[in-house]
């Protein structure tokens, strides 16, 4: 809350919102409210003015991204220390409740552990080319396991669906990570939920892990 104070320009009022980092992530949307005595045009003395009254408000709130809408895949360095993580130079997390419509923005992110020697490396594109192939490879591990948990409810078929009309859902980035495999949506969760060793192999197969040095 702030208080509205007199100046040279006019009536102006500044407030400072502090959040924690680890508590958002992609954007805020922020509104705003002049609150005070408003006048009810009443006769009665004591009924013309209507304390704490909403006086104005934005026309719609203000959307402030946090994170650059450029980059490839959502990202955030973050202490796995203080975070209570384990201790691994990354993690890809997945919102518990997330289905095939989320966006990809909401519905997943990738950690990088800056508590890690590696950190700086994986944060400025500078590290191994095998390093980036494993977080690909637990991407496509975890996506494919995510969806593979609504296959009941929504039909690899209808997820597809979903990805052509919108190609930033989570469904999308499944058909497009089972099409980078050779396989078909459905074979995909198929094997994420029955054979899960045998997509590993895939994933890392298809991202020619461990091959960078022989071709470099």
């Amino acid at each position: 809350m702030a208080t509205f104070r007199e100046s040279a320009d006019g009536w102006t009022a500044e407030t400072l919102v502090e959040i924690d980092g680890n508590v958002v992530a992609v954007e805020i949307l922020a509104d705003g409210y002049v609150v005070g005595n408003g006048r009810t045009g009443s006769p009665d003395a004591a009924r013309s003015v209507h304390v704490g009254a909403k006086l104005w408000q934005l026309p719609q709130p203000i959307r402030l991204s946090l994170e650059d809408e450029r980059t490839a895949f959502p990202t955030t360095p973050i202490s796995f220390g203080e975070t209570g993580r384990r201790d691994v130079p990354w993690t890809v997390e997945i919102t518990p409740d997330a289905d095939p419509e989320w966006g990809i923005g909401s519905a997943i992110r990738l950690y990088i552990n800056t508590d890690s020697g590696l950190a700086s490396a994986i944060a400025e594109g500078t590290a191994a080319e095998d390093i980036f192939a494993l977080i690909q490879s637990d991407i496509h591990l975890v996506v494919l396991h995510r969806l593979a948990g609504w296959r009941d409810t929504v039909s690899p078929a209808r997820m597809e669906q979903i990805a052509d009309v919108d190609p930033g859902t989570l469904a999308a980035l499944g058909a497009s990570i089972a099409t980078g495999l050779g396989v078909p949506l459905g074979e995909a969760l198929r094997l994420a939920r029955e054979e899960p060793l045998e997509l590993a192999a895939r994933s890392r197969e298809s991202l020619v892990f461990g091959r960078y040095a022989e071709t470099s």
